[in-house]
């Protein structure tokens, strides 16, 4: 093989290179007549058969391999070294969620382009628009993406186009090849732009965070502010001196929707727009980025989690907004919380990092209590504005008619909030019309073909969908249980059946419901959003998406339809995770000065700690009490936790490998093993599920229990095994 190692080789150095492959260890490499420090650089390595990306961790002068094994490394990329700082991130992060640094890497390099590593890109476009009549279908479908939009030539294969298909058009000269000088389109922040008016809350803040700033190291603080406080307007100054310092800003989001907000202050700030980093972002964007990014021209990145893994080179910031927020773990695939990982990234780089959230998770609370984390309060919200009123609606008293949800209460509110020319919010976290399907005959429910759960009716798509694996189908007209035909009935409200329900009592007002499955497009949410800013909109009708971040003026009036949904289930932060969500949507009420917000909270159970809670806005009282709990009992943040998830589609060799797997278990102190159990969804995606829940005492490696175990065992390959270290969801 050409590639391989020769006995009359020169001069050669071992290169040890992160793969993207799930191994825990570099591969090593031959560098040939290199006298140069490659340490971060970007090679081109051949893995078997292909050509892949990877990153030199290091050098050595000596391999553990033959060297009759060793392959070459095909090409060094011109471009900067990855800072020693982040090669550091990439391992650590990996040891940490029990995941291989090849993982970490492919995200790393997720927009990186090693066909266009500089700045010429080649495009294809319409040249001749008196194009032929009769054309094969290959020809029409490039014609058709090239009147939308020029393609970029290393797109081609994506697009999925033929080869020769192209070729031929451009012979025929119906499509030329251009090449285009192009640089990434992002100003530097302008940090004179525009000078805030803080009130003294925010004056205290801001000082706090840039003396800190301007004495460098690393430093963790919470911004802990109250709703409408100005937490944003807070950190925006902290990366304004960031920037003054010459260096760089990231800014987590947990959700696509709430980075256009983030940019529009951003941008209201310094004069400019950050590059937005997220799932929707086009290939070309994030290739800009990525060089920006690396070469140091890019000063800002607002980004979802993903965006933690790009490799800055003169990271200075980071912030992570809403950092109580579930969305910053990642679920599927390579497990891990965005937020912890990036406050290990900021010790690393030895930066400051804000973890910003006017309902901090109990984890980042208890880190600032004990002193490991500098707390900021915010106790007042921005320009004078009052917290809103909470009012709790007893529904064992307030009771609405069978089949709806909105209480007399809350209607009357509703309709007092529109003469006074004002906007209302109603809040349920459910998605679609209704949660279940019921006939009315038998009992029977309709559930996934593919997983344990009951199939959501999206009435505005006449559809059933799984909101597990994605799984659609029509709505039946015959019970498959029973025969009987047109006897199925909606169960329990969603968004839309709320949206009805509000459409038949107020006629007269303009509703507008705001979930991920209607909001889909986010230029349309956006427009959708500016409406309801000019007050366009009377009554939204929203799912969790709308209780974060984002800011309505006008809206005085929000009212909780199912404010128990999510208490029970055996979630460990169940009440947590209510009540943060609860306090988030509450303050969506009555930002604006002169405007009293007041919440509606509808409850069967209004003495439930967390209403009370809530009521009395004693949200530091309700936290203590929870940490209190998890002490006894040794839960997180005062004890570790992690889990095994196995499936597999045949369940008794599932079952028989988990109950194994259990007998293989080390004896320790101060772990507890509970399990194997079968997952609260049992049945996921046609796949059995099985969990294992490890809980550790706070000074156990708990890593190091795990590998230690499963050395014992071989997984058998027909069974995913996936480790989840500090789980969030417990399904």
């Amino acid at each position: 093989m050409a590639d391989l190692l020769t006995e009359d080789t020169l001069t050669e150095t071992i290169a040890q290179v992160v793969v993207p492959v799930p191994t825990s260890e570099p591969y090593d490499y031959i560098i040939e007549n290199n006298n140069e420090d490659v340490t971060g650089r970007i090679a081109l390595i051949p893995i078997g058969p292909r050509r892949e990306k990877g990153i030199i961790l290091n050098t050595a002068q000596k391999s553990t391999v033959s060297r009759q094994k060793l392959r070459k490394i095909v090409k060094l990329y011109d471009l900067p070294a990855l800072k020693a700082e982040f090669l550091s991130f990439i391992q650590k992060a990996a040891d940490y969620n029990i995941s291989t640094p090849g993982e970490i890497m492919k995200a790393a390099l997720r927009g990186f382009q090693p066909d266009n590593s500089g700045t010429d890109v080649k495009y294809y476009r319409l040249k001749n628009t008196h194009i032929m009549s009769r054309l094969t279908p290959q020809r029409a479908k490039i014609i058709d993406i090239l009147r939308q939009t020029p393609l970029i030539a290393h797109e081609v294969l994506k697009s999925q186009i033929s080869l020769s298909a192209l070729k031929g058009l451009i012979d025929q000269d119906i499509i030329e090849t251009i090449i285009k000088t192009e640089t990434h389109p992002y100003k530097t922040p302008d940090i004179n732009f525009f000078t805030p008016d803080f009130g003294q809350d925010q004056s205290k803040a801001v000082k706090s965070l840039n003396t800190s700033l301007q004495k460098g190291g690393y430093k963790s603080f919470l911004l802990d502010g109250v709703t409408g406080s100005g937490k944003t307007e807070t950190f925006l100054e902290a990366a304004a001196e960031t920037f003054k310092q010459g260096k760089q800003v990231l800014i987590l989001m947990p959700e696509i929707g709430l980075t256009d907000q983030v940019a529009a202050r951003f941008a209201k700030r310094f004069g400019c727009t950050p590059a937005l980093w997220h799932s929707q972002s086009k290939e070309r964007d994030k290739r800009l980025i990525w060089q920006g990014v690396v070469d140091g021209s890019l000063k800002c990145v607002v980004g979802a989690r993903s965006s933690l893994f790009l490799p800055f080179t003169n990271l200075g910031l980071i912030i992570v907004d809403e950092e109580h927020d579930g969305s910053y773990k990642q679920e599927e695939g390579m497990r891990y919380h965005a937020r912890d990982m990036a406050v290990l990234r900021a010790s690393l780089e030895k930066i400051h990092i804000i973890l910003a959230s006017a309902t901090p998770s109990l984890e980042s609370y208890v880190n600032a209590e004990v002193g490991r984390y500098e707390k900021v309060v915010l106790r007042e919200r921005f320009g004078g504005a009052n917290l809103p009123d909470i009012k709790m609606i007893n529904l064992q008293q307030h009771a609405p008619p069978s089949q709806h949800w909105i209480s007399q209460p809350l209607k009357q509110a509703i309709e007092a909030t529109y003469e006074k020319g004002e906007q209302s919010l109603l809040f349920i976290n459910r998605r679609g019309y209704a949660p279940l399907m019921l006939c009315r005959a038998c009992g029977y429910r309709v559930e996934c073909p593919n997983c344990s759960a009951w199939m959501v009716y999206h009435h505005s798509r006449s559809e059933m969908k799984c909101h597990q694996c994605g799984q659609k189908s029509i709505v039946a007209q015959q019970c498959k249980s029973c025969g009987a035909t047109d006897e199925f009935v909606p169960c329990g409200p969603g968004v839309e059946r709320l949206y009805e329900e509000a459409r038949s009592y107020f006629p007269h007002m303009r509703c507008e419901i705001l979930s991920s499955d209607h909001q889909e497009n986010p230029d349309l949410f956006a427009d959708l959003l500016a409406e309801i800013r000019l007050g366009k909109v009377d009554i939204l009708i929203g799912t969790q998406m709308i209780a974060k971040g984002h800011d309505f003026p006008n809206l005085t009036t929000v009212g909780v339809i199912d404010a128990d949904l999510g208490l029970g289930g055996g979630d460990l932060r169940a009440g947590e995770k209510t009540f943060q969500i609860l306090e988030q949507v509450s303050g969506r009420a009555g930002r604006a000065v002169g405007k009293q917000g007041t919440v509606y909270v509808q409850s069967y159970n209004p003495h439930h700690p967390v209403m009370e809670a809530l009521a009395a806005r004693d949200r530091d009282a309700f936290l203590d009490n929870e940490a209190q709990t998890r002490l006894d009992i040794g839960h997180p943040p005062f004890g570790k936790l992690a889990a095994f998830i196995l499936s597999a589609k045949d369940h008794k060799m599932l079952y028989d490998f988990a109950t194994f797997l259990s007998t293989k278990q080390p004896a320790a102190k101060d772990i507890t093993i509970y399990g194997p159990a079968p997952a609260a969804m049992f049945m996921l995606r046609s796949r059995y599920r099985y969990r294992f829940l490890i809980k550790a005492k706070r000074n156990i490696n708990i890593q190091d229990y795990i590998r230690y175990w499963l050395k014992q065992v071989k997984i058998p390959s027909q069974i995913k095994f996936h480790i989840d270290i500090d789980p969030v969801s417990f399904l």
